[in-house]
């Protein structure tokens, strides 16, 4: 650092002393916090910004700025002083030069987890410029994998203004990277992870999600990752929320998204996360169409074996009560299938653990009253 400081106009010893720095920090990982004050920070940034011209010193310092800005005091010190402005001016400046856009996207990545600055890094034009990046190098899985990040980090501050979402397209390049990358499991979790957070409650963005072929990208990532929970968990999250709408709701049913569903819930019991969104599909399934809530039957066990496999857990019992209520409302083979796996006693164990909770009391004694009357 002391020679960096010393020579700054020196074009190739900066380029030698970049490239040092980026691999010892690679190798010895303690050497990064000895980068982590302001100066040390502050003379990168001053490299980059007065070798700009220099690619191989703008890859190795923007390498180097990955490897540190994982430490949140590094980040802290980046936003302070306004230097991701300057990082993000590289992805246009530099962005036909694949690796440095990948160093960018990954520094960009990281500071997009830091909760009280990243939201800075949620404006059209960093997002803009990020959406391009994926164009220009979308067959660059590192690029994809970084930028589907960036937007799920992100997703709670870009909820609060939709248009970026909209102009930006910021969905049509998440689903092209389910599309272009089906054999990735990473991008599959990810991506799904990205759709499924930016569409809470935005229902213009899940139009968009489905006129960029959003259901069938997700379909897809069911049928081929039946055994990676981590996308499973994405995907039925993602078409839960698009099931609230019917027109949606019947796009992924006819692309057989129900028996989907049902199966990833039977074969992982375990997660939570699956026996709660596949629930509230299978509920708006079965509201819409009575044709889907029979459909929907051959999961009514699978239900109720999740609730007694996570007793602890009180936003599923509420959840899973008021989709067995729902099941058994629409269709009487749910509720002779609910009745079989005893989901009668099921129910009203649940309401003895959680009598202070007045929605599962409320719920529970709707739907004991349902089940008792048959």
């Amino acid at each position: 650092m002391n020679v960096m400081e010393m020579f700054p106009d020196d074009k190739y010893l900066q380029e030698e002393a970049s490239r040092a720095l980026s691999s010892i920090c690679h190798e010895f990982p303690t050497a990064k916090d000895k980068l982590a004050s302001k100066e040390s920070i502050d003379t990168i940034m001053r490299v980059l910004r007065r070798h700009i011209d220099i690619e191989e010193t703008v890859e190795n310092t923007c390498e180097l700025l990955c490897t540190l800005t994982v430490s949140k005091d590094v980040q802290s010190t980046i936003f302070k002083y306004g230097f991701h402005h300057v990082i993000t001016e590289i992805l246009v400046t530099k962005s036909e030069n694949i690796r440095i856009s990948q160093f960018v996207c990954c520094i960009l990545r990281n500071l997009s987890t830091n909760k009280s600055k990243g939201y800075e890094l949620a404006k059209i034009a960093t997002i803009r410029q990020v959406v391009r990046s994926m164009i220009k190098h979308n067959l660059s899985e590192e690029i994809q994998i970084h930028s589907c990040v960036i937007f799920w980090n992100l997703s709670a501050e870009l909820r609060r203004n939709a248009d970026t979402i909209l102009h930006t397209k910021i969905v049509d390049r998440v689903i092209s990277s389910l599309q272009n990358f089906p054999a990735s499991s990473i991008i599959q979790r990810v991506a799904c992870g990205s759709l499924w957070s930016l569409m809470v409650n935005l229902e213009e963005v899940k139009l968009a999600a489905i006129e960029a072929g959003g259901i069938d990208a997700l379909i897809v990532a069911l049928v081929m990752y039946q055994t990676d929970l981590s996308v499973l968990e994405n995907a039925c999250g993602a078409l839960s929320s698009l099931s609230v709408n019917s027109e949606s709701l019947n796009k992924i049913v006819i692309e057989g998204g129900i028996g989907y569903i049902i199966e990833s819930m039977r074969n992982n019991s375990s997660s939570t996360t699956i026996i709660i969104y596949g629930s509230i599909f299978l509920r708006n399934a079965s509201i819409a169409n009575k044709n889907y809530a029979e459909e929907a039957s051959a999961c009514a066990s699978t239900i109720i074996r999740g609730m007694n496999e996570h007793l602890d857990d009180i936003y599923l019992q509420k959840e899973c009560i008021g989709a067995v209520r729902t099941l058994a409302i629409h269709s009487e083979t749910c509720k002779e299938r609910i009745l079989g796996a005893n989901g009668l006693e099921t129910v009203q164990h649940v309401m003895n653990i959680y009598r202070s909770v007045e929605d599962i009391q409320r719920l529970g004694s709707a739907t004991l009253s349902l089940l008792s009357n048959s």
